[in-house]
């Protein structure tokens, strides 16, 4: 059994037998790569059995390997269980997806190029598990493999002969011209009467020895190819594919391209081309109801939804269509179904009961039948929407969904994206996730819901980035309450405001694990844990973040339990923590200086605390915080790393603590990486202004005068047209 993070590699594994994992048996983290799992036997995972053990919070990869004829009673080539979340790629699986098993919770990504004809074994009667040149397997595993030039085969011969790496433990010497074609298929995408897609490049090398002459032929007439003949000696060659949607109908349209040549030991190769043309299915002009234009649409339709309230049957449990009871049978079906002008003018009212979207992924037997929801307001449902999507990933988009008794469901392994949406005002919570679903909550805002903003029980692991999360009220965890061993992430988010009778911002039970990354945590209130409660051998890691002003006091603002089995464990690492007892040689201690941080307002009555309300607050750094350039020198992030303002995470020579980072230049106001008329539009709004008048701004006091006026507008003008490097 292979487990962590590890690597099986150019390995030929064959004619072996056990109960679970006849080839072999990987856990979290492993990567079994260009390998050979040929003629192992088991009850479950003839080749590969995947499990959910192990401690690595990675998944499995198995990616340019082959997996032929293997045989078990479940998943003759590879059985997903336990949860396991395995990505399969560039590999050779005899009889494809049909022989792998995925169990409940489980998830199967079957990545790009994966074939499954045979792979042309020298002589596999014989166990010669070597591939012969006219082999599909030769020069077609990921291009982007990285090997070392010392790295073999499983004979010793070096891994990358021709172009690219072979699929598979054996790396086949060339002793004649041999055609290298990538991509193997192209794929085309457009809407009917709409335009015709950009081309797309073709490029072909002879990875064998001499020179090599080639034609290329198609067989349909919506198909242009440019140039059609040529030569390569080793050098790669690009050839123009476009294709002319006028006169086609919707739908998809496929032809091939025969690229011949006489001196190449693998030709003729063909290349699928596939050219769909998506419908576009109107509500109410052309269907009366959303659910009608759903169950006429065909696969990759997008339904669009026109100006208007929509209420009552057909405009609410809408789901996919009819379900299916075969999983073979029953066709693929991928759905948009976006509003024409946004949620201000798109809204779907559940007039107090029901759910506006509802797909239930088992019905569907675990397809995808709506992948994108996009541009409603969705409100007065139970559920606003509903994903019990095992191993599946939808998607919501810009939607406003709110007061709803819960915002969003999201349900039993299910992988959904939600972007750019704003829950708020649920009666009950903003978003519930359990049984290991894994949601991506990105630049969304959960505020104003009743019993807290995000709830999670039975090992979810939902991961948000971007978000703010803010004025929400709970028994427990008043921002995100987690139980029952569930392990989310959140990154580079705003959590204030929130309250709870403990855990003000957050509440742990249970063997959970939060990882707590760049985030700003603050004016959150609870009778204990204002910040945090962390109990039941619970785990919160906190790194570059800033916890402060946590009601009631520093003391009680992180809670962890008093003795075993109630005692949690907290953990920080350059943060900047109120409480002077936490502070040590990587934290800070001192105020972090906000441009306007939130308050509680007591609504008139302050002898009542639960009638009281948060009034939001500013949480962007002051240029003056101890927070700037403060995090942890070794922090990395890539290019896809941003802070809450989608800014880089770097801008100066460290990580900043907290969500927000702040440039290097103040004068640029409007935190785009560039000081112009955008930003003098900011001065001008606060102009003449003091700390004490409603329009002031102080990040625009450049001067440091307490007065917004010419200086300020003098110091703008120093760093006129500066433009960050990061902008170029």
């Amino acid at each position: 059994m292979a487990c962590g993070d590890s690597t099986v590699s150019s390995c030929l594994i064959m004619d072996n037998s056990a109960h679970e994992g006849g080839g072999i048996s990987i856990s979290q983290g492993v990567t079994v790569a260009n390998c050979t799992v040929a003629l192992n036997s088991a009850e479950t995972g003839g080749g590969i059995y995947c499990s959910r053990q192990g401690q690595s919070s990675g998944h499995p990869q198995i990616t340019g390997s082959i997996l032929w004829k293997n045989s078990a009673s479940e998943g003759a080539q590879i059985a997903l269980t336990d949860g396991s979340k395995c990505a399969v790629s560039y590999c050779s699986i005899h009889h494809g997806s049909a022989r792998i098993y995925v169990s409940k919770y489980s998830s199967l990504q079957w990545g790009p190029w994966n074939i499954t004809g045979d792979p042309c074994f020298v002589d596999e009667r014989a166990g010669n598990y070597h591939l012969r040149e006219d082999s599909p397997c030769v020069n077609a595993a990921d291009p982007n493999t990285h090997v070392e030039t010392d790295e073999p085969d499983m004979d010793g011969d070096p891994r990358r002969i021709g172009g690219r790496v072979d699929i598979g433990a054996d790396e086949v010497p060339l002793a004649m011209p041999f055609m290298d074609i990538w991509p193997p298929a192209l794929s085309f995408l457009a809407t009917e009467a709409g335009v015709s897609p950009q081309a797309q490049i073709l490029e072909l090398r002879n990875a064998g020895p001499d020179a090599m002459d080639w034609t290329i032929a198609s067989s349909c007439d919506w198909l242009d190819i440019s140039p059609r003949t040529g030569r390569s000696s080793g050098e790669t060659e690009t050839v123009a594919i476009s294709v002319d949607i006028a006169n086609l109908n919707g739908g998809t349209h496929s032809c091939n391209l025969t690229i011949s040549s006489d001196a190449a030991g693998n030709a003729p190769r063909r290349i699928p081309v596939q050219l769909h043309l998506y419908g576009r299915l109107s509500v109410p002009s052309e269907y009366p109801t959303i659910q009608a234009a759903i169950d006429d649409a065909n696969d990759g339709d997008t339904v669009i939804v026109e100006d208007g309230v929509y209420s009552g049957d057909g405009n609410k449990y809408i789901d996919a269509g009819p379900q299916c009871y075969d999983y073979q049978s029953w066709p693929e079906k991928r759905i948009v179904v976006k509003s024409a002008n946004g949620p201000a003018n798109c809204i779907l009212d559940g007039q107090g009961t029901g759910s506006a979207f509802a797909i239930d992924g088992m019905a569907y037997c675990h397809r995808v039948p709506i992948v994108l929801i996009e541009g409603f307001t969705i409100r007065n449902f139970s559920t606003g929407i509903t994903f019990h999507q095992p191993g599946l990933y939808p998607a919501v988009k810009n939607c406003v969904i709110t007061g709803n008794t819960m915002g969003i469901n999201c349900m039993e392994a299910c992988y959904m994206d939600i972007t750019d949406c704003t829950i708020t005002d649920s009666s009950w919570v903003g978003v519930y996730c359990n049984m290991y679903a894994q949601p991506n909550i990105t630049r969304c805002t959960i505020s104003n819901n009743a019993q807290g903003g995000l709830y999670c029980e039975t090992a979810a692991g939902p991961i948000l980035n971007d978000c703010i999360i803010s004025g929400n009220t709970a028994l427990q965890g008043g921002a995100v309450y987690l139980r029952d061993y569930c392990n989310p992430q959140i990154r580079d988010c705003f959590i204030t405001g929130n309250r709870a009778d403990s855990g003000g911002a957050f509440y742990l039970r249970d063997n959970s694990q939060l990882l707590l990354a760049n985030c700003t945590i603050a004016d959150n209130s609870a009778g204990i844990g204002g910040a945090l409660t962390c109990i039941e051998s619970s785990t919160t890691t906190i790194t570059n973040s800033i916890l402060w002003d946590n009601a009631p006091s520093c003391d009680a603002a992180i809670y962890d339990g008093d003795t075993a089995p109630d005692k949690g464990t907290v953990l920080f690492d350059f943060s900047l923590i109120q409480c002077p007892d936490i502070h040590d040689s990587n934290n800070l201690s001192t105020d972090p200086c906000f441009v306007s941080p939130g308050h509680w307002d007591p609504n008139t009555n302050t002898n009542d605390p639960n009638d009281d309300f948060f009034v939001d607050g500013d949480y962007h750094l002051r240029w003056n915080s101890p927070a700037i350039n403060a995090g942890d020198p070794c922090s990395l992030p890539d290019a896809n790393d941003l802070d809450i303002d989608g800014e880089p995470r770097i801008m100066a020579n460290r990580i900043d603590i907290g969500a927000d980072e702040v440039g290097p230049k103040q004068a640029d106001l409007t935190r785009d990486g560039s000081i112009d008329l955008r930003d003098i539009a900011v001065i001008l709004q606060a102009w003449t202004t003091r700390p004490t008048d409603p329009q002031w701004r102080t990040l625009c006091d450049l001067s440091n005068d307490q007065h917004i006026s010419f200086p300020d507008l003098t110091a703008l003008l120093e760093s006129w047209l500066w433009t960050a490097p990061w902008q170029n």
